[in-house]
């Protein structure tokens, strides 16, 4: 019967090979990160002589790392975000309608919280973020912005006299309870009549005898803007 010594040599063998493999294979990947910092981060090549040893290739590598995520850090840090408070958000659909304008802003996004009547406003700069504020304005919706950086500024066209009839356009009416909201708002003004606001209504003329800019100031406070169609 053979004796097993022969299996336990070559056993023995193949296992320092792969150790040393294994070693070898840490040392190249470290060796690459190296290099790889060496382009990006335009280090002297001097750094991966013969003398460079394993520690201290690590070493590099965390330092690479910890760098790499600091500037990522500070890219993420620029972002400016600007919540928008008291927005009309009845519904999917006017949830959608603020996602949508807003999404028409290159670089800009918008979280859009239903509950809180709240949408925020993210933008590489407050440029951006101005501009999302805008188009927010632009598709019917106002509040209150939280950054004092960032207005929401609505052209009405109002001209705080008083008026028997006024036709209002660009106000936002998805739904139902736009319309409703539209009703409660215009009604609380002293010396309203009527109105014809319905759902989808492009347009709609607001009759009685009223200060016009005050028409303008209850639908803001509703979270809606329009302006004096022409």
């Amino acid at each position: 019967m053979l004796a097993p010594t022969g299996n336990k040599k070559s056993g023995k063998r193949k296992c320092s090979f792969f150790q040393k493999f294994g070693t070898r294979w840490k040392t190249f990947l470290h060796v690459e990160v190296l290099v790889l910092c060496c382009v990006a981060f335009n280090w002297p090549l001097s750094k991966l002589n013969s003398q460079t040893n394993e520690s201290e290739l690590m070493k590099n590598s965390l330092v690479s790392i910890m760098t790499a995520c600091a500037l990522t850090l500070s890219v993420q840090a620029a972002d400016v975000t600007a919540k928008i408070t008291g927005v009309h958000l009845c519904c999917k659909g006017c949830v959608t309608g603020a996602e949508k304008a807003v999404a028409t802003v290159k670089g800009a996004t918008a979280s859009v919280d239903a509950d809180a009547e709240t949408v925020s406003l993210t933008g590489p700069d407050t440029a951006t973020v101005q501009k999302a504020a805008d188009a927010l304005v632009t598709a019917g919706y106002f509040g209150k912005s939280g950054d004092a950086s960032v207005k929401m500024v609505a052209d009405t066209g109002a001209k705080g006299k008083k008026v028997q009839s006024l036709r209002l356009e660009g106000v936002h009416l998805c739904c139902g309870k736009c319309v409703s909201a539209v009703n409660k708002a215009v009604k609380s003004v002293s010396g309203v009549k009527e109105h014809t606001a319905k759902k989808d209504a492009e347009t709609f003329e607001v009759t009685g005898d009223f200060n016009d800019k005050e028409v303008i100031e209850a639908l803001h406070a509703a979270g809606l803007t329009g302006k004096v169609a022409k």
